[in-house]
């Protein structure tokens, strides 16, 4: 369903003349805690106009703040276990806790979009102080 996502957001870019380059995604749930189906993800590109007639397609600011940042890369079916790695390996071991906002990932090659099913990608984990 999420590679179904990314290709109705590129129909929708590509109708609104819309650059489809910079793409993010919005992590909601952690997968490691909340079943795959349950999990919230939403797909994400940068715009620089916005969104004159919402429906399939609307508009959200990422909220900022301190984050953590991970440069991953593999192919579909990888990507999970690094994030893990990063929750259960890095973050005890940080001294930060995890913050509040969703995680999100900036896609520098999309596993969803790659005939390879390649992804490299900076995950930007949410982190604030004890």
């Amino acid at each position: 369903s999420i590679k179904n996502t990314w290709r109705i957001l590129h129909a929708w870019a590509s109708s609104e003349g819309r650059d489809f380059s910079q793409q993010f995604g919005l992590h909601h749930s952690n997968p490691a805690w909340v079943e795959l189906d349950k999990c919230r993800y939403v797909a994400c590109i940068a715009i620089d106009a916005p969104i004159k007639v919402r429906g399939v397609v609307n508009q959200l600011v990422v909220p900022g703040g301190l984050h953590a940042v991970f440069r991953l890369q593999g192919v579909y079916g990888e990507l999970l276990p690094q994030i893990s790695k990063v929750l259960e390996q890095w973050l005890p071991a940080s001294g930060f806790k995890l913050g509040s906002t969703p995680a999100y990932v900036h896609y520098h090659q999309n596993h969803f979009l790659d005939e390879q099913e390649r992804f490299e990608l900076d995950f930007y984990l949410p982190i604030s102080f004890f």
